[in-house]
């Protein structure tokens, strides 16, 4: 099934918990940020048995990763923001401002888009218990430890301290057309080669040191953008770790949801698929999608603060905190 936005009300960024205030109940989903990213448990059934571990040279650089397989709103292709066959899973939807898009200063033909839908792995898009995807960063807490940063405990600092670098885009953006926001309104990672600093804080939740900092990403987009991609790299200036490798976020207009039968990914199993099926001679076991797309709206919350809206359906759309200070 395709799934796509079609409008998104804005809302304010008001109201927002600050971010020293941490709530293990926050209903966004985060980038997760840890150690050792070729570990793995030997078995996602009992994560806290066994672990395979390819490359132990590996165990101080740091790396991203989305949902995990055992969390109810796991990405479908754990460890990237992607689906199960590698396409983007990162929904994008346009912003409105007193019920028309944002238009870019200076462009015209571009208009302001961000990434805001909730998400679980049995309900899919849209899911009224979905966590809010996606939303900053946050310190791995994983099985078995093998994920996390350091930490003893709260009365001793730990010596990492890190940050979040913008490497790159991809092509058919111009420089400025992604951003992040934080909830303060500020805007961050505006051109390549610029870093965020995450504050290290001890979470009461995990009983240890780690990083919970939200910040919404932002695209300029024209009519011919449906995908984009943003590459970040994490760093920790205190030396404890490693670069991490770079980590390419993919985020689209339109989402395929892989699903088995449709084989020229149309977003329909018909006659078309069953041609491609009998010119190949080859059994069915190509994917097929489901294209999603949004005309209502959802409800959706932050770290405790909801955001009222109306009508949740199975095919549905969000309102949106608008960046800039804008208010409603």
């Amino acid at each position: 099934m395709r799934y796509t936005f079609l409008l998104l009300a804005g809302l304010a960024l008001v109201g927002w918990p600050g971010l020293h205030s941490i709530h293990a109940e926050c209903q966004s989903a985060h980038t997760h940020i840890g150690i050792n990213p070729t570990w793995r448990p030997a078995d996602w059934s009992t994560p806290a048995i066994g672990a395979v571990d390819p490359d132990p040279t590996d165990n101080n650089q740091l790396w991203f990763f989305s949902v995990p397989p055992v969390h109810k709103c796991a990405t479908p292709g754990w460890p990237n923001w992607a689906q199960s066959d590698g396409s983007p899973f990162l929904l994008l939807s346009r912003v409105i401002e007193d019920g028309q898009p944002m238009v870019k200063p200076g462009d015209p033909n571009k208009t302001l888009y961000t990434c805001r839908f909730q998400y679980t792995k049995a309900g899919g898009y849209f899911a009224e218990d979905g966590l809010e995807h996606i939303d900053g960063w946050h310190s791995a807490h994983g099985p078995q430890g093998a994920w996390n940063l350091e930490s003893m405990d709260a009365q001793t600092i730990p010596a990492w301290d890190l940050s979040i670098e913008r490497v790159g885009i991809s092509a058919n953006l111009a420089e400025n057309d992604f951003f992040c926001l934080l909830p303060n309104d500020s805007a961050v990672l505006t051109q390549n080669g610029t870093t965020v600093s995450l504050e290290k804080r001890w979470l009461s939740d995990f009983n240890a040191w780690g990083l919970h900092d939200h910040m919404g990403f932002y695209f300029w987009l024209d009519a011919a953008d449906n995908e984009v991609s943003v590459t970040f790299a994490a760093h920790d200036a205190g030396g404890l770790y490693r670069r991490s490798a770079d980590a390419t976020f993919r985020f689209a207009r339109t989402v395929i949801v892989p699903i088995q039968g449709d084989l020229n990914k149309d977003g329909v199993v018909d006659q078309k698929d069953l041609d491609i099926l009998n010119a190949n001679s080859s059994p069915m076991t190509a994917t097929r999608t489901r294209p999603i797309t949004s005309l209502q709206t959802a409800t959706q919350s932050r770290c405790g603060s909801s955001r009222p809206t109306t009508g949740l359906g199975p095919v549905c759309g969000f309102q949106s905190p608008r960046p800039g200070g804008l208010r409603t």
